[in-house]
């Protein structure tokens, strides 16, 4: 049937609702009943009552894109349909036909009345939603004649749309909601569609390519946000639970998708904020983590350690996607506790997709809590004009906050002149991660890029869970050209921190540490470095928030050491739980391509020293002492 006409559907098996977006399962029911009795809302929007409101499909205020392409998703749908699908139950399924119908009757009249009407991720969502309307609709004969026409028309333009492989949206997670929609569309009516039919083949063939592009072989996804990671996961798990996809391939896939997807949870449940993630609660139920996880890694992190277990190796070694993370036991405590300690770097740049201007970042948890932070991305509000200084300098939106967010100065790196590292009109770079390893309980990388054209960029992060952490940025601009640097910080807002000359003290928040709740800072620099904190500066430039979640900022913590006019420079700071600590000696050495140090220090009456060499042809080697 290749026109708009209704084919015959009786006969057919009848599919149940898929839960692309992997809904929970738990009290699916009981939410779909408070949304249709008090309204569905995103953020601070005014809830919509589905099938008692007329939805405004044309909110065009740049503030309000998030909002606007969910109504056209039709996202309000997806707990009610669940909860039909459940259950059977008429009064979930007809507030839904509503707003399809409503939707349908005004696109009929005109094909656009927002830039979301057709806007690329919203076609993927509302075609599977829309196809199982009219499936569910015509088996319950909720639809006269003229009504299943309607919505079988604007189906099969939902179809069309997605077959134009123009239309699809191969660079960003985008894509794999029309593959989604496209998948779930043609399974459901392949059978009485020779298109539709032709949908699904094409919908299989279009998910292993988006794969392929999407992920690297490590299974990290390539969009620098771990919550993207998740949201990408979740609706591939959604196909592979509803049945769309069967390919064992794709299963393994998926299952290794997964299992990385833990490595970027904190201790506490957390979600790691790099990118355009929020601190989102990845926490469940004991039972409802089992259920909605498949692999026991993700169950571990998401039972709080009840269900599951974790990886045997303390670390995550993923140097072809560029990121390091080390997850591992202190002296008095387990991986199924809060005490566990957890370092993530963030050394990756395969696009400019939802990427911060943030090379070489880091977070920090331990002690029971998280110590360095990311400052999380505030939402994606207000629209930069094209060539403006801002979108030259990578910046998609306008929000002096989201600005912030995304600002070199916001992540814990290296500045070079008050700029941002460079997103738009670069090569990226891929991996910059050169080498890791561990040595007598010490664990260490190395991470390597270029910025700027002349300038390289070496960081040697050494840890030692629960104890201490060195960080050692070297710098040096191979065109002579000389820069102010700073060494950025980034601090948790659950704590505070005080400045002593070059000393600083972070005191964690007593309530969430059992522990010894101070951690000193010392600069061990040659060069003469001064240091500043900020708490919720506005002026002269927006220093020291956060965004835990979107559309919010609070004052958070942060400082720097900085040097000026140098050509080339080393930063040594040392992070540790000592409150009595003092560095005695470092020593810096280049010669013929090789990085070495030597750093002694003391923490109290016991002496500490390591040293570290660093090439392109051995790697990074560490020997440590004390």
């Amino acid at each position: 049937m290749f026109g708009f006409g209704v084919p015959r559907l009786a006969g057919r098996e009848f599919y149940p609702y898929e839960r692309i977006t992997n809904i929970s399962t738990q009290r699916c029911v009981d939410n779909a009943r408070r949304i249709l009795k008090t309204g569905w809302s995103v953020g601070k929007n005014v809830p919509v009552r589905v099938g008692h409101d007329s939805i405004d499909w044309t909110i065009s205020d740049p503030k309000s894109r998030s909002w606007a392409c969910a109504l056209h998703c039709w996202n309000m749908l997806d707990v009610p349909l669940a909860a039909y699908s459940e259950t059977g139950e008429d009064h979930f399924l007809t507030p839904c036909l509503e707003v399809a119908l409503e939707w349908a009757e005004l696109h009929q009249k005109t094909r656009s009345v927002s830039e979301f009407s057709w806007y690329d991720m919203a076609v993927g969502m509302r075609a599977y939603r829309l196809a199982y309307l009219i499936d569910a609709a015509h088996n319950k004969r909720l639809l006269n004649r003229s009504q299943l026409r309607l919505l079988w028309r604007c189906m099969l333009k939902h179809a069309r749309h997605l077959a134009a492989e123009k239309n699809i949206t191969y660079q960003n997670n985008h894509g794999y909601y029309q593959i989604a929609g496209q998948l779930a569309l043609g399974r459901r009516f392949a059978s009485v569609s020779k298109e539709l039919s032709e949908a699904y083949r094409l919908g299989l063939d279009r998910l292993h390519r988006i794969l392929a592009l999407h992920f690297t072989e490590e299974g990290v996804h390539k969009e620098h946000s771990p919550d993207y990671h998740r949201m990408v996961y979740e609706t591939l798990k959604g196909l592979l639970d509803a049945g769309l996809v069967t390919d064992p391939e794709l299963t393994e896939r998926a299952l290794r998708i997964e299992q990385v997807l833990a490595w970027f949870v904190y201790p506490d449940g957390i979600l790691v904020n790099f990118g355009d993630s929020p601190s989102r609660d990845m926490r469940r139920p004991v039972e409802e983590a089992r259920t909605k996880w498949r692999t026991p890694e993700m169950q571990f992190v998401a039972s709080s350690g009840q269900a599951g277990e974790f990886f045997d190796s303390p670390v995550g070694g993923f140097d072809k996607s560029g990121y390091w993370i080390v997850r591992a036991n202190t002296t008095n405590a387990s991986l199924a506790e809060n005490q566990s300690s957890y370092l993530a770097h963030a050394a990756a740049f395969h696009s400019r997709t939802h990427k911060h201007a943030d090379d070489l970042n880091f977070v920090w948890f331990d002690r029971g809590v998280p110590i360095l932070t990311d400052a999380g991305r505030y939402g994606y509000i207000g629209k930069t004009k094209r060539l403006s200084r801002l979108w030259l300098d990578g910046f998609w939106y306008s929000d002096e906050n989201r600005i912030y967010c995304e600002s070199t100065r916001a992540h814990n790196t290296l500045e070079f002149d008050g700029r941002n590292f460079k997103r738009r009109g670069v090569k990226p770079f891929g991996s910059a991660i050169e080498s890791f390893g561990e040595s007598s309980g010490v664990y260490f990388c190395w991470s390597r890029c270029k910025e700027f054209d002349s300038i390289r960029y070496d960081r040697f992060l050494i840890f030692k869970p629960g104890y201490w952490l060195w960080v050692v940025d070297n710098f040096s601009d191979i065109k002579g050209h000389s820069h102010d640097v700073r060494q950025c910080f980034n601090v948790s807002p659950l704590h505070s921190v005080v400045k002593n000359d070059k000393e600083f003290t972070i005191y964690l928040n007593k309530s969430e540490c059992e522990m010894d709740p101070r951690l000193t800072v010392l600069s061990a620099s040659e060069s003469p470095v001064d240091g500043a904190l900020f708490l919720g500066d506005e002026s002269p430039e927006l220093r020291g928030w956060i965004s835990e979640s979107d559309g919010e900022v609070k004052p958070s913590p942060a400082f720097q050491y900085a040097m000026r006019g140098q050509s080339r420079g080393r930063f040594k700071t040392l992070f540790t739980f000592s409150s009595n600590a003092e560095v005695s000696k470092a020593e810096s050495n280049d010669r013929d391509e090789t990085i070495s140090e030597v750093l002694v220090w003391r923490d109290g009456k016991e002496e500490q020293s390591l040293s570290f060499s660093a090439s392109a042809k051995h790697g990074m080697n560490l020997s440590i002492k004390g």
